[in-house]
């Protein structure tokens, strides 16, 4: 899938870019060796869910998912590659819907990109907030990868424009079932 005019404008010089959702951190660290100073970000816990002896359902621990490691140890790889393009890659925690912790990486003109982050229903009012506030700083912009599933890219498109957010679909790979969206803030959080 070739990239849009729109994508390709806004990657087309060196920025501030925070990942959200890193994973393994390709993309992330594809954009640190093209040039971009950029961080990528995971939460490091992830929710299990915990039964009593008789199967029924107690509620959900936290457990380390070690994703964090695993980003440390991929970025350090790829280290002299972006070096060598005059990037910056550094990992960091983030848990969506802390605006306080989102607040510390925002930055004039940031771009904040994040590939199928939008899997998880239940995650998507955590991601829009935290989206909200790494842009504060203004001038920024944010594409997302959606990789639809049982649920339609355009549930999420209904959800972030309730909460605000303008989404346009820049790309789409029909037989991938792949959107490549551009979100822009209308109005402030409720």
């Amino acid at each position: 899938m070739a990239v849009s005019a729109r994508a390709a404008a806004l990657l087309a010089s060196p920025r501030r870019v925070v990942e959200l959702g890193s994973g393994t951190g390709v993309v992330g660290l594809a954009l640190a060796a093209a040039g971009h100073d950029v961080t990528l970000t995971d939460t490091p816990t992830v929710a299990v869910p915990s039964f009593d002896c008789e199967g029924a359902y107690e509620g959900d621990y936290l457990a380390d998912s070690g994703v964090m490691r695993a980003l440390r140890a991929h970025a350090a790889e790829h280290a002299r590659a972006i070096d060598r393009a005059r990037g910056r890659a550094r990992v960091a925690e983030l848990t969506w819907g802390d605006a306080a912790a989102a607040a510390r990486h925002a930055a004039p003109n940031l771009l904040v990109v994040g590939s199928d982050v939008t899997y998880e229903r239940r995650a998507w009012p955590s991601l829009l907030a935290t989206l909200g506030a790494l842009l504060s700083g203004g001038g920024g912009a944010c594409l997302l990868a959606l990789q639809e599933r049982a649920t339609p890219a355009r549930a999420f498109y209904r959800a972030a424009e309730a909460a605000g957010w303008a989404c346009d679909e820049l790309q789409r790979d029909d037989a991938r079932r792949v959107a490549l969206v551009e979100l822009t803030r209308t109005r402030a959080a409720d």
